[in-house]
């Protein structure tokens, strides 16, 4: 089937996730269903906003069979951290990556957003989903086959330094904050780590700890939380590849194992609860799982301390990330700064030798 193909001049969809366009979004949702090999009885497209989605929103765009079921259906990503993202590039990786894994599909680019495959039977993990024994395995398979690509969009070396510095810059940077309360926040304690070079400091020290390291490279998934990971049954898919690209093999499964404790999700507001970090068995299990080898193996014991480097700088890399989506976004739908604070006091207490 070819790529959803529309008229980007003609939309006027805003960047901005609490603004959009029902029109815009019907105008998109016709092109895209109509483009598909059709079972439907109706031609009336039904639009529903997909819950779960903080930094993009989400449409499940579909019509109805004879027997009133959905059929034809496609998901509308409206993005947003549209400063923290180069979309072209990201697009760019995206379907490379659709084409490798066949799923999900790639229907076609709009002025900022993109139409994929919808995943029909499928749902979101949750922090209690991957604790699975059954699932884990099946993750850690789904993670291997995503770092053996070699995606010719993708950057040539580690992407962790580069992007860590760009959004620190951005959160630092001398522009107008959506809320002035917001921006009062970030003076108090554990938020002034940012403008203390605090976090900074985190980075350029996780940097000269791994130089010289022969450390494994890998095109990463990077954001690793169990609502990117879908789940039918047993069958595991990875989703939402939009930080994705080539990095250190270990901040993939530190970034894995840190999301155990949520906090990203609106029913978590915010507070990772670190109670729920996996313990050494289950992390040696998914390791075991992703290796293919018995889990007291050496290699095993290998890929967990090149996980545990990667730990504190994958709170500084996502604290800072919410500290940026606050700043631009606000945070009345979700409380980033909430997030970014829970991220930061984890970050001082390893730092600290507290845990």
């Amino acid at each position: 089937m070819e790529p959803l193909t529309v008229e980007t001049a003609s939309l006027d969809l805003t960047t901005s996730l609490h603004n959009i366009h029902a029109t815009d979004l019907i105008s998109i949702a016709t092109a895209a269903c109509i483009s598909r090999p059709s079972l439907a009885a109706s031609p009336i497209i039904q639009l529903v906003e997909v819950p779960g989605g903080i930094t993009n929103k989400l449409y499940r765009a579909y019509r109805l069979d004879a027997a009133d079921q959905p059929c034809d259906d496609v998901l509308l990503r409206i993005f947003g951290a549209e400063s923290m993202i180069d979309r072209t590039a990201e697009n760019a990786r995206f379907q490379e990556i659709s084409g490798y894994l066949g799923r999900p599909e790639y229907h076609g680019r709009f002025k900022n957003g993109r139409c994929e495959g919808w995943l029909t039977g499928y749902r979101a993990m949750t922090t209690d989903d991957v604790r699975d024994p059954l699932v884990l395995p099946r993750i850690a398979r789904a993670l291997r086959q995503l770092h053996s690509l070699t995606p010719s969009s993708a950057s040539r070396s580690p992407c962790l330094w580069d992007m860590s510095r760009k959004w620190i810059a951005e959160a630092r940077a001398d522009r107008q904050w959506a809320s002035e309360d917001d921006q009062l926040r970030m003076g108090l304690p554990p938020l002034d780590m940012l403008a203390s070079g605090a976090i900074s400091g985190v980075i350029d020290d996780a940097e000269s700890a791994v130089a010289g390291l022969d450390l494994p490279v890998v095109f990463a998934h990077n954001d690793m939380l169990p609502a990117n990971i879908m789940v039918k049954e047993h069958d595991v898919a990875l989703i939402d590849f939009e930080y994705s690209n080539v990095n250190y093999r270990g901040s993939d499964f530190a970034n894995f194992f840190n999301e155990w404790a949520g906090g990203s999700s609106e029913e978590d507001g915010g507070v990772c609860d670190w109670g729920r970090l996996p313990s050494e068995s289950q992390m040696r299990d998914f390791c075991a799982a992703y290796l293919g080898v018995e889990v007291d193996s050496e290699e095993v014991t290998g890929l967990l301390k090149e996980a545990d480097r990667f730990v504190v700088v994958n709170h500084a890399f996502w604290g800072v990330w919410a500290v940026v989506q606050a700043r631009e976004e606000g945070c009345e739908g979700f409380d980033y700064l909430r997030y970014a604070a829970s991220r930061f006091q984890r970050l001082a207490a390893l730092r600290s030798g507290e845990s």
